[in-house]
């Protein structure tokens, strides 16, 4: 039997960390949009004092990155290849231990798996995912709708708080995998 140690705690983490909460904001690309409007102002407006910001791009960065205004902002990216890149969630992890992060912030379905399991094998103890709109889901038929809808559920039911920014996505995210309406919390963009 091989025993494994446990990950570290949260407050371990915190401590080997200066004292800060590292937060890691996951989007896909980082080009201008809204949801990189909110990652970006999260990013500007937090408490250096208490936390630390990185943004982690799936993809690549983008253009967005100059809404930033902060220089101790990192924006790293794990440039996933077309397609299934089960490779992107084991840099994710391995990221994520290295930099030492506490809560992952993930956005939206291009993210949510990866960070899911990420985080996960990662040890990271705290999970927010928020969903801004539904990128094309309905667009899906048969089973490669049925596929991706039971991947939200599982991923949506790992995390620790859904968010939504419109009461329509709430509605459309339980259309879309089952997810309680209850579940996701609705904050305005």
């Amino acid at each position: 039997m091989t025993v494994v140690n446990p990950p570290p705690s949260a407050a371990t983490r915190v401590e080997a960390a200066g004292g800060l909460i590292r937060i890691a904001y996951i989007v896909y690309r980082f080009h201008m949009g809204g949801l990189e409007r909110c990652v970006a102002r999260l990013c500007n407006h937090l408490d250096r004092n208490r936390f630390h910001p990185i943004v982690i791009c799936v993809e690549r960065n983008g253009d967005a990155a100059d809404w930033i205004d902060r220089d101790d902002v990192p924006i790293i990216e794990l440039r996933k290849e077309p397609r299934n890149d089960v490779g992107v969630v084991r840099r994710l992890a391995r990221l994520l231990q290295s930099e030492h992060v506490d809560i992952v912030h993930s956005h939206n379905w291009g993210t949510l798996v990866e960070s899911t399991l990420g985080r996960r094998w990662a040890g990271v103890s705290v999970h927010v995912h928020t969903e801004h709109g539904q990128e094309g889901h309905f667009a899906l038929a048969g089973l490669k709708r049925r596929l991706r809808g039971l991947a939200t559920r599982w991923a949506l039911e790992q995390a620790d708080v859904v968010l939504a920014c419109a009461e329509s996505v709430r509605t459309q995210l339980h259309a879309r995998c089952g997810f309680p309406v209850r579940r996701v919390r609705f904050v305005p963009n």
